[in-house]
């Protein structure tokens, strides 16, 4: 009976998923710098993550592996009722593609994530509605993806490229952190491969 019980536990915590573990877990992420305002430079990573169809959407994150010393007001950022998170604030920038500037959101990390990371977003347009056998599909049905953070995000997707992210300081006057980000060819292929979902509307 013991044996039994013991088999029946060891099966379900195989079957758990792991501590820290998320579905929503970027699947790209890339290495690269960030220039903070007194010049020197440390470690950063960029992340993204598309979620495709009806509701869903493009994110790219900004993770900061260090705030020691940064002389950067992160407070200022910190979650959606942060007074800086409420107007556009970040840069982006991939080859020629530069976004309109975009709400950047702050969050502090915890359970082995980064210390501090930046997020935009950009919601997608939902598929096409069918149109029933002999009438046309309502106007404007077409799904047409954004054409800001999509594009860089796209644009990334092309060897060589490398993304620019500028990040302004929640004070007035204060210079901002700016992060740059060149994949390799490999890593560029999965960038393609994961914003494609996004970029092709779906039917």
């Amino acid at each position: 009976m013991f044996a039994i019980a013991w088999m029946v536990f060891t099966g379900m915590l195989a079957g758990a998923p792991a501590a820290g573990s998320s579905a929503d877990t970027p699947k790209v992420v890339v290495d690269g710098t960030l220039r903070t305002p007194d010049g020197s430079e440390r470690a950063a990573k960029l992340a993204i993550t598309c979620t495709p169809g009806q509701g869903g959407a493009l994110s790219m994150h900004l993770q900061l592996m260090s705030t020691a010393r940064l002389n950067f007001d992160l407070d200022g950022y910190e979650g959606p009722a942060a007074p800086a998170s409420k107007k556009p604030s970040a840069h982006l920038s991939a080859g020629s593609l530069q976004a309109p500037a975009l709400i950047s959101v702050g969050a502090y990390g915890n359970h082995g994530s980064a210390p501090f990371e930046f997020t935009v977003s950009q919601a997608l347009t939902g598929p096409a509605p069918v149109a029933k056998k002999g009438k046309r599909a309502a106007k404007g049905g077409k799904s047409t993806p954004p054409a800001t953070l999509l594009r860089v995000a796209d644009a990334l997707g092309i060897p060589g490229a490398e993304l620019t992210w500028t990040q302004d300081a929640a004070r007035a006057g204060e210079k901002p952190l700016v992060g740059h980000f060149a994949p390799d060819t490999w890593q560029t292929q999965q960038i393609a491969d994961e914003v494609k979902p996004c970029v092709t509307p779906n039917r």
